[in-house]
């Protein structure tokens, strides 16, 4: 297994560098070579931050010591480290203006052209684990991969609904691959891997849980994904950053509308929000700018028949003729 290539490596110094964060590394990336001796990448570098050559050039020199760090725990762990110059990088999170700059993979991504996020809260309402697991299931049984984030809740009831179906699934993690967390889906995440799925993150190893890394997880999990499914979701929500972040990529939403058993809940209060289908409040709860907001891009899951809207997500290939939902037309 190779753990990171070349290149990756050198984009794992630039962004030891002060004054270079993502957005200025994709910019450099996008504009010069960067696969050159660490004096020329100096001399690239003091073109966009305010330092001199040979002060950066000496902040590349110890930056070499966090990589070869990195590297050697990877190779370690069984983690792979790849950046958007890598063949293997996601071709959707690559296409997303949530890309990180460099991606922590331990396992295999699969078809990561054909991924679907499943996300929501930690609490929901009974019965939304059903609805969770019906809805996952179905996207498995079309072909899509699930990705969520290891979370408890929504998030564990997607992983195992995808495992239950024989599916490819890929966890989002908030922090370094070193650990996991919660503790109580440890099994979960060795399931996930040992089942020809993977656990990726965008962070370094010892990088512990944080509320604003989880933030950026969230973003990570629409950037992979052709679409999300929020399942259930209070305002605020932690999935409602996932769920915008779809949206300003210009893909699409899913939410299914609240059960009758739920209405008054406020654990579904964002779905009940998105099923009135009022811009103003749609835009507020999510904290979405007006600009990103097209009412074709979200759709609401009212009975199973709905579920037939995935098929336009998917490969031309992977359609199959005569795929009805048949008996009682309800989310369950």
């Amino acid at each position: 297994m190779t753990v990171c290539s070349e290149i990756c490596r050198k984009v794992m110094l630039l962004s030891q560098v002060k004054g270079v964060g993502a957005v200025k590394i994709k910019q450099i990336c996008a504009r010069e070579n960067i696969n050159v001796p660490l004096e020329n990448i100096a001399d690239i570098l003091s073109r966009y931050v305010k330092s001199t050559p040979e002060d950066i050039y000496g902040q590349l020199k110890k930056a070499g010591g966090f990589a070869d760090e990195e590297l050697n725990t990877a190779e370690n762990s069984g983690v792979s480290i790849i950046c958007s110059a890598d063949e293997g990088y996601p071709e959707l999170l690559k296409n997303s203006k949530f890309d990180p700059v460099v991606l922590y993979v331990k396992g295999n991504l699969g078809n990561h052209t054909m991924s679907a996020a499943v996300i929501g809260s930690r609490e929901v309402p009974e019965k939304y684990d059903i609805i969770t697991s019906r809805i996952t299931g179905c996207l498995v049984e079309k072909g899509f991969s699930i990705v969520s984030g290891l979370a408890l809740g929504c998030d564990s009831f997607g992983h195992r609904a995808a495992l239950a179906g024989g599916g490819h699934t890929v966890a989002v993690l908030g922090h370094g691959l070193d650990t996991v967390y919660p503790k109580e889906n440890a099994g979960l995440a060795d399931e996930i891997v040992a089942s020809g799925g993977a656990l990726v993150s965008q962070f370094p190893f010892g990088c512990r849980m944080a509320s604003f890394n989880f933030a950026k997880r969230d973003t990570v999990q629409a950037g992979l994904s052709k679409f999300v499914v929020m399942i259930a979701s209070g305002v605020p929500g932690g999935s409602l950053i996932a769920s915008r972040s779809v949206l300003e990529d210009g893909r699409h939403l899913f939410v299914p509308e609240p059960i009758k058993e739920s209405l008054s809940n406020e654990k579904v209060k964002a779905n009940t929000v998105f099923a009135a289908g009022d811009a103003d409040d749609i835009c507020s709860i999510l904290k979405l700018k007006k600009e990103y907001y097209d009412r074709s891009r979200l759709h609401i899951l009212r009975s199973r028949a709905d579920y037939s809207m995935f098929d336009d997500f998917m490969d031309i290939n992977e359609k199959k003729s005569g795929d009805v939902v048949t008996g009682q037309q309800s989310l369950f």
